[in-house]
């Protein structure tokens, strides 16, 4: 995180760098500007009202939005600042920056609401003065049981605002401090605790601005391992192109499943030099014990000053990345994300995400969130050019992506309710099954920058969306195939699908017309509308044609693959079409038929060796 983007980190590091003896550091002035077509379709008009019908379900209008504030807060909090979910428990930072210690604020869900359970904050063991902020609430992390909490500004008494981590550990409820955890090498104003992550008993801490004395503040990522209930520096990873102050701030985000450990480097927008950093992110994996670097990743359209690596997150072999700052055509700093699939066994860029919707200064991958399919991307939407003249601030949007054979699209887009320009809504993001949390960092009942978080769980019945809208096969004779039939869900509760067969425009499994004919047009165009096929009246079993499975739930916000499977085996050369009838308990869209067309060609072995007149 640069200080561009952040102008009350700007004064913090100023105020440490520059009033020491801290005991005589004055509070500073507030307000901070703080991270304040459809191409036409031939459609018969007795089916377009059905089609309106099915167009008008906006998924947006399914989300239920809870607001939450904390108990105690007061202007300038930052409540909202980092946000993490997790089951029926949620946990909402306060860093309170400048002039008192953040709080930590645990939320626990019951019957479907969101209640405050207890804060937490840091027993530093070396004592802060008065007035003293030491970012605590800065970066969270959860794993099971224990809670890390980052505090990149603490105050060691000899060697200054070093940095450092708290673990807390839960039992009966009650979350408690069991331990504080600082880098072997520590020196001030390293920032040791701006990012965490841990999983299974190992924890990956960033500092990004580590002084490595000759190499200047390259930064550094500490990995530490539990045992016997005590946390121990095992290694300290830095990047393998870093450069006496290149200023990449390696390890200002860092992201861990177990396996794989991902350190961000975005670097400064602007530094002494005038040179633009693009940013880059690194993978490290263990071999032997040991992490080690494997990979560089940056995009392939990157350029200086994206800040590629602001915020980065895992889920399995995908890798989201952030770059917050990243010019879109003519649209200064809209932002961007981009995905990496690993799957080969290297990662390689495969998507790149852009609010359709973006402007300039949105600041689209400030905060990114993944899991499974499903990827929840903040841009707080504000200016972060200290030498450009501020636009209007505006609210700042939540975008919510879901993933379909390796294709991401856009599923809804999140605003608060009662957003106001400058609120910094989607400053961070966190996502757990279907429940989605957002901090903000508006103004609370005048209170400025006192912050807020706002859960959004889905609500409504089950909403069906089939793809592809039909399937097409060409096979010759004897071969076989398949391919995924998806089946989303979009509503707020469990979708529940039975699958049959039905032959398509005609009585047997042959058709005299090519696979592009009017009845399979026809039923094409009646699925869209959300109106079954007319074949799936009658349903018949289809010999080349199988599913598995053939029934199952999806849950809200949710899709499943089904393997269609087509077998050409005991087929003569032609066209063959049948329907797939999804039946659901969507209340619209109870059934859905889905055309497969089967095109099947003479297996021309015969001619396999040419005319060359061999026997």
């Amino acid at each position: 995180m640069n200080l561009a983007m952040n102008p009350a980190c700007a004064a913090a590091r100023s105020v440490l760098i520059l009033a020491l003896p801290v005991a005589a550091m004055a509070a500073p002035s507030f307000p901070m500007q703080f991270p304040s077509s459809t191409t036409p379709n031939v459609l018969p008009a007795a089916l377009r009202p059905a089609l309106d019908q099915a167009l008008a379900r906006d998924p947006d209008a399914t989300w239920l939005e809870q607001k939450v504030i904390s108990d105690d807060g007061q202007a300038d909090d930052l409540f909202g600042f980092r946000v993490l979910v997790s089951g029926s428990t949620a946990f909402i930072s306060a860093p309170a920056p400048i002039y008192r210690p953040g709080k930590v604020y645990v939320f626990a869900n019951s019957g479907g609401t969101w209640t405050q359970m207890q804060t937490l904050t840091a027993t530093p063991a070396s004592p802060p003065p008065p007035n003293w902020s030491d970012f605590f609430g800065w970066s969270l992390s959860l794993s099971g049981d224990t809670l890390i909490i980052g505090a990149p500004f603490m105050l060691d008494q000899t060697l200054g605002p070093i940095g450092a981590a708290y673990v807390f550990t839960q039992s009966g409820g009650t979350w408690t401090q069991t331990q504080e955890l600082t880098a072997s090498d520590a020196s001030v104003t390293d920032y040791f605790g701006w990012a965490v992550a841990q999983n299974n008993g190992t924890a990956l801490i960033g500092a990004n601005s580590h002084n490595r004395g000759a190499n200047g503040t390259e930064g550094a990522a500490y990995v530490f391992v539990n045992s016997g209930s005590t946390w121990t520096q095992t290694q300290e990873l830095e990047p393998s192109d870093g450069t006496p102050g290149d200023g990449r701030q390696f390890g200002s985000s860092v992201a861990f499943d177990g396996t794989t450990m991902l350190i961000g480097a975005p670097g400064a927008d602007y530094n002494s030099n005038g040179v633009y950093i693009p940013g880059s992110a690194y993978v490290f994996e263990n071999t032997g014990g040991t992490w080690g670097e494997t990979e560089i990743l940056a995009p392939d359209d990157g350029a200086d000053g994206d800040q590629f690596g602001f915020a980065v997150a895992i889920a399995g072999t995908t890798l989201l990345i952030g770059a917050p700052a990243a010019d879109i055509v003519a649209n200064i700093h809209q932002g961007a994300a981009y995905v990496f699939d690993g799957s080969a066994g290297t990662f390689t860029e495969t998507d790149k995400l852009v609010a359709a919707d973006g402007t300039f200064y949105d600041q689209f991958g400030q905060s990114v969130a993944i899991q499974g399919a499903h990827a929840l991307i903040g841009g707080w939407s504000h200016d972060d050019d200290p030498n450009q003249l501020p636009p209007p601030p505006k609210a700042g949007v939540a975008y919510l992506y879901t993933a379909s054979r390796g294709v991401w699209s856009l599923s809804n887009e999140f605003t608060a309710s009662d957003g106001t320009d400058g609120d910094s809504f989607g400053w961070d993001v966190a996502l757990d099954g279907t429940t989605l949390l957002i901090g903000s960092q508006g103004t609370v009942s005048g209170n400025q920058f006192q912050g807020a978080g706002y859960f959004y769980t889905p609500t409504g019945p089950p909403i069906a969306n089939i793809s592809p809208l039909s399937m097409t096969f060409t096979l010759t004779v004897g071969a076989t195939d398949s391919a995924p039939l998806t089946i989303g869900n979009s509503g707020g509760t469990a979708l529940t699908y039975a699958i049959t067969e039905a032959v398509a425009g005609a009585t047997s499994g042959q058709v005299p017309e090519s696979v592009d004919g009017p009845s399979l047009l026809d039923d094409s165009i009646i699925r869209a509308a959300g109106i079954s096929g007319a074949g799936c009246s009658s349903p018949s079993d289809v010999p080349w044609l199988s599913e598995s499975p053939t029934s199952g739930s999806v849950d809200a916000i949710s899709s499943q693959d089904v393997t269609v499977a087509v077998d050409a085996t005991a087929l003569d050369p032609g066209n063959y079409s049948a329907l797939l009838c999804v039946t659901t308990n969507d209340p619209i869209n109870g059934l859905i038929a889905v055309p497969v067309s089967l095109g099947v060609n003479p297996n021309d072995t015969i001619f396999a060796d040419g005319f060359d007149g061999a026997p």
